[in-house]
């Protein structure tokens, strides 16, 4: 008989074990903690030890004679415990490591296929946006220049009592809104130039946001941004809208970091119901309802 301690700090239960079970896996019967036993060796050798150690028992005397046996000195009460015999699943049922990583980059490759084709839209239509924003700014500046300077040269060569020959802003105020035609010489350069300078800002900001939704989403690195891209990028032809109908897939919303947690639960689940399977195979079981189901649907 081996004795032993339940190894949970808040348990400390004196339990005793048959020495043909040493190196086995056993459940504390107190509070359930599992623990393995100690390798033969360890506990022919502690048994030994004990053995050398413990004095010679005098005779029983007549008073021990009427006592219970978990009553006498030398007798151990144990606890009855659990011995739990190591059962890992067959080689066969496993799934192999590189298996799942080779499912997880296939199942990530699908997702980029996805959204691939919005983002590289969006990009290309953002990228086009900046590019024309920024040459709508240049051309209001310098037709705002070319004003301001030519009514310069009027104000200062122009003979007294002559007409002199007013520019107009018709390329600022064609393009910057707010201001309409005004009359030769008296158009607001300061305020247009302003207001074209406000509008560039802020479709600057509105066009780096898309673009960097559209390379996140790309990437599969942030899905709120990737969402946020999608949304702003309605007004442009619509593609928006493919976007979000890709990244509101289940398949591609878990492969984003933010639904990192969700997508192992699945994935575990379906390892689960993998070896699940391999194993009715193995057993010599008929495939399940759900079984045939999943067939169909890898084939497809």
């Amino acid at each position: 008989m081996i004795r032993i301690k339940c190894p949970n700090p808040k348990c400390r239960k004196d339990l005793g074990i048959d020495e043909s079970k040493a190196g086995s896996t056993a459940s504390c019967p107190n509070c359930g903690q599992k623990f393995r036993l100690p390798a033969p060796e360890k506990v022919a050798a502690k048994a030994n030890k004990q053995s050398a150690n413990k004095p010679n028992t005098p005779a029983k005397s007549p008073a021990d004679s009427g006592k219970k046996p978990w009553q006498m000195e030398d007798d151990f009460n144990p606890y009855k415990v659990k011995i739990e015999e190591d059962k890992p699943p067959p080689e066969d049922d496993r799934v192999d490591q590189m298996v799942r990583d080779d499912f997880r980059q296939r199942k990530r490759e699908k997702a980029w296929k996805e959204v691939g084709f919005p983002a590289k839209l969006i990009k290309i239509l953002g990228l086009i946006g900046l590019i024309v924003e920024i040459i709508v700014f240049v051309l209001v500046t310098m037709d705002v220049v070319l004003y301001n300077f030519k009514m310069e040269q009027i104000s200062g060569n122009t003979p007294t009592g002559e007409k002199p020959d007013l520019p107009t802003l018709f390329i600022a105020e064609s393009m910057v809104p707010f201001f309409g035609p005004s009359a030769p010489g008296e158009a607001p350069t300061g305020w247009i130039w302003l207001t074209a300078f406000g509008l560039f800002v802020v479709r600057l900001v509105y066009i780096v946001v898309v673009l960097a939704g559209a390379e996140s989403m790309k990437k599969l690195e942030n899905y709120y941004l990737s969402m946020t891209a999608c949304i702003l990028a309605i007004p442009w032809f619509f593609i928006g809208l493919i976007g979000l109908m890709s990244l509101l897939k289940e398949d591609v919303k878990l492969e984003f970091p933010e639904f990192r947690k969700q997508r192992e639960e699945k994935e575990e689940e379906e390892w689960a119901e993998i070896e699940r399977r391999k194993r009715r195979e193995r057993e010599g079981l008929p495939p399940d309802e759900d079984d045939e189901e999943y067939e169909d649907d890898e084939e497809e």
